[in-house]
């Protein structure tokens, strides 16, 4: 694949794929002036940039509140953390 293909599988610019190959930061295949990429490769080079996600913030103790019609709703849940009455 060339620059436009692979920036667009990659859904950024052309520019950015240029400044990747310009820093070496991703790898291709120089054909001449031509410059190519190996998709399988590709693949590989971003599976190793991926950032995997944090665990989450939040915590059971959290309210959960909901807008229904102007009114708060509050779930039976919260409301037993938070130590007010239910109607359930």
């Amino acid at each position: 694949m060339d620059v436009g293909e692979l920036a667009e599988y990659l859904g950024v610019s052309k520019w950015l794929v240029y400044k990747f190959i310009e820093g070496r930061d991703i790898p291709f295949v120089p054909f001449g002036r031509l410059i190519r990429f190996d998709r399988l490769a590709i693949d590989r080079w971003v599976e190793r940039r991926t950032v995997q996600a944090a665990p989450s913030r939040r915590t059971r103790h959290q309210k959960t509140w909901n807008k229904t019609e102007g009114s708060d709703v509050v779930t039976a849940e919260s409301a037993a953390i938070a130590g007010q009455p239910t109607n359930c």
